[in-house]
């Protein structure tokens, strides 16, 4: 289990939740969290991208997401499902909200590159 130095003193400030994104086969689930350091990224679940499945494989990983602190949420999730973005390495955040045609997003441009997240929620 990955040891980060100084998650004790690490706040959470807030979270954006039921995220994902898609490729040709599955759905990847995400929680969003922010600290006073970085963003945290969660995978919390994956589903395959049959029509049929509508079920919301993240649920239980939200809800008890809600009351850890961050050194839970690392004893809690394997490394592979959490990644780490420090502000330094961010160059624009937008935020952008679901309308009649398009899903909400969020996309954080990077100096390296960029992330697009989605959401079906009304926020």
């Amino acid at each position: 289990m990955l040891r980060v130095g100084g998650i004790m003193d690490e706040n959470i400030l807030g979270y954006l939740t039921e995220y994902f994104q898609m490729n040709d086969f599955f759905t990847n689930f995400y929680e969003i969290i922010f600290t006073d350091k970085r963003i945290i990224i969660l995978n919390s679940g994956q589903t395959f991208r049959a029509w049929i499945t509508r079920a919301d494989v993240a649920y239980n990983k939200r809800q008890k997401l809600f009351n850890m602190n961050i050194e839970d949420i690392y004893n809690s999730f394997e490394d592979k499902e959490i990644e780490s973005i420090y502000y330094k390495d961010i160059e624009e955040i937008a935020l952008s909200r679901r309308t009649f045609m398009k899903n909400g997003k969020i996309d954080i441009k990077l100096k390296d590159g960029n992330k697009t997240y989605y959401t079906t929620k009304k926020n």
